[in-house]
């Protein structure tokens, strides 16, 4: 799940002119911290965060900008450490901090939310997490606007935390905001746009292909795209005329891999897949569905009478 919700986490390096000597020693000590991270030395690392920290809260206070990068930078350094209760909060401080600072910044409020709501779910701190994806939407569109590029990304993440524990409708809610979001802000080909339809088709499970509720939201997702719908598809395994069963590899057996292998795949105007590629796993299960899904063949898609390329998804489900 790591991928699917998209984490960022960064580390900060603030440049305040330097004034004073405190400033300028706060400057080189940021600079220190990010370069003893960059180089795994963590313990080194936190010990210069928690003196940023300190300097940062002498110099300009508790509700400043340059403070809550401090904090930001030392909750990495803790998630890297696996002390997630040190990194809740210290992000939870950024994220107050960015809040109420009078060098408030958008997009770096937005983003320590979304981080925030990943530590959270990695200390099983589910209604958190929850609460957190909401806070960095809200902060978004009170900021940029309701379907601001900056949306975009909490609204994937909630899609996808929702998905994850089985929460389909509220999934399909927000994935349909983000592809709001996405299409007034990038272009139709964009991989932001692929990037939901990846994430949605790698862990949206709980209905069949044909289901009423997933043709409303194939047709919601054409709304939005202003077309018919001819040029992209949703799963296409119901619409194959050859559909070749994968082989389970003796590898996957060994390792005891199982689960479900999604794969997009291009369509010629003659109906056979000219491009297959696995947006799920990158294992044997991945590469063994990509080779399957080069082998379907499917009836050839017109468009105002005329055939057209086509993309859509393939999904396998490997049982041991």
């Amino acid at each position: 799940m790591k991928k699917l919700l998209i984490l960022f986490i960064f580390l900060i390096v603030c440049t305040a002119q330097a004034q004073t000597n405190e400033k300028e020693a706060l400057t080189q000590l940021n600079k220190t911290v990010v370069s003893l991270y960059q180089n795994k030395k963590f313990d080194e690392a936190l010990k210069n965060a928690l003196q940023a920290v300190d300097l940062s809260v002498k110099i300009y206070g508790s509700e400043r900008a340059e403070t809550a990068a401090a904090y930001t930078n030392l909750g990495v350094i803790y998630s890297e450490k696996k002390k997630l209760g040190e990194s809740i909060e210290n992000f939870q401080k950024a994220a107050d901090v960015y809040g109420k600072s009078p060098g408030y910044k958008g997009e770096q409020s937005v983003a320590i939310y979304i981080t925030l709501a990943y530590t959270q779910l990695l200390d099983g701190r589910k209604k958190e997490a929850e609460s957190s994806y909401l806070k960095a939407i809200e902060t978004a569109e009170n900021v940029f606007g309701k379907e601001s590029k900056e949306s975009y990304l909490p609204k994937l993440s909630l899609a996808n935390f929702y998905a994850s524990y089985g929460k389909l409708e509220s999934a399909d809610d927000f994935y349909l905001k983000s592809y709001a979001a996405a299409v007034k802000n990038f272009d139709k080909e964009s991989k932001e746009i692929e990037q939901i339809g990846n994430s949605r088709s790698c862990i949206f499970y709980g209905r069949k292909e044909g289901d009423e509720k997933e043709k409303a939201f194939d047709a919601a997702v054409d709304k939005l795209f202003g077309k018919d719908g001819s040029e992209k598809l949703g799963m296409v395994n119901g619409k194959a005329l050859l559909l070749p069963k994968p082989r389970y590899p003796v590898e996957a057996h060994e390792k005891r891999l199982a689960g479900v292998a999604s794969v997009r795949v291009k369509i010629s105007v003659q109906g056979n897949v000219i491009e297959a590629k696995s947006i799920c796993r990158e294992d044997i299960l991945g590469r063994t569905a990509e080779e399957s899904a080069r082998g379907a063949k499917f009836q050839p898609t017109t468009k105002d009478g005329k055939p057209v390329e086509v993309t859509g998804i393939i999904v396998y489900n490997f049982i041991p």
